[in-house]
């Protein structure tokens, strides 16, 4: 029997690649190896009520924390957040996938954060609970490029922190999240999300968020689409809607100043011009990993991960 043409057998890996499945897989997870729980312990009973409990806890508002255990070494803090355009059957159905693989995905450990298309579940023996932390970032990032890229990063700055004000600031619902599109030439449009967990302050989302959007020309520079998130914050950007709610469309700059409110000290300041800042613990001499990934919101996408995992 002759092999199969190469042309042949790339085409049916593509198609292998983009072939929906029943379960959605995280886009990626966090599983520090440091601390482990051991078998049939008090601490596994307490994780395995938390994570049998928080998706039909999060689903009706879209965000839900919780303690279980007494105090001591046996206690579990968990926090689940949906994105704030899902339904709340989607919400559920993602959380109640995440609880399932967040012990398949980090046996025995004792911290873990998942993070998927439309939600993300956090637990730790240790409360992080209103605790900003910026130590990891992991991004994605859309594999075509931009075609004039000094006018798309200027509209995806005007826009990115916009939605960073909004979202920080806002009073719209759900709490701590926005989206918003920009027009970026006749036909086409870049569409923005920033979303935080609602244990954050307004001021803390604000300075994760654009700490965040800082990034972008770091990771995902003349990209047509980017995400990156940590423990406490998403910003997320595609040349094509990607969310559920009808957002009104940025406005445009028209000349006149925009009032923001202050930046908190630390956070970062997209200029739209291809230069970014980190803080200096977020690299902390970790290398990034590059990896391929199928996402529905980018044909074919890259992720990788920088800072540490604690």
């Amino acid at each position: 029997m002759e092999p199969l043409p190469l042309p042949y057998l790339l085409c049916s890996l593509l198609i292998l690649l983009h072939t929906p499945t029943s379960k959605s897989q995280p886009i990626y997870v966090n599983c520090p190896t440091e601390a482990n729980y051991t078998a049939n312990s008090t601490f596994q009973s307490n994780l395995n009520l938390l994570l049998s409990s928080l998706p039909s806890a999060a689903a009706p508002s879209g965000f839900y924390n919780t303690t279980v255990g007494r105090n001591g070494a046996d206690q579990v803090y968990g926090l689940a957040l949906c994105r704030g355009d899902v339904s709340s059957a989607d919400c559920n159905a993602c959380l109640t996938t995440a609880a399932q693989d967040a012990v398949a995905k980090c046996p025995r450990g004792m911290s873990n954060t998942l993070w998927y298309d439309n939600c993300m579940l956090r637990y730790s023996n240790n409360s992080f609970f209103g605790i900003a932390d910026s130590s990891f970032w992991e991004y994605m990032w859309d594999g075509q490029n931009v075609t004039d890229p000094q006018q798309f990063d200027d509209q995806l700055g005007q826009l990115m922190n916009n939605l960073a004000t909004k979202a920080a600031y806002g009073l719209g619902r759900p709490p701590l999240f926005a989206v918003g599109e920009v027009k970026f030439t006749s036909f086409n449009n870049i569409y923005g999300l920033a979303q935080c967990t609602w244990d954050l302050s307004p001021a803390d989302c604000y300075e994760c968020l654009m700490t965040n959007i800082g990034r972008i020309p770091q990771c995902c520079s003349t990209k047509m689409g980017g995400r990156i998130f940590g423990k406490n914050c998403v910003v997320q950007f595609e040349s094509a809607p990607f969310y559920k709610l009808a957002a009104p469309p940025t406005p445009q700059s028209n000349g006149t100043s925009t009032v923001t409110p202050p930046r908190p000290a630390g956070s970062v300041q997209n200029t739209g011009k291809g230069g970014s800042q980190t803080r200096g613990k977020d690299t902390g001499g970790k290398s990034k990993s590059l990896s391929l990934v199928d996402s529905p919101h980018c044909g074919i996408c890259y992720w990788g991960v920088v800072g540490n995992s604690n």
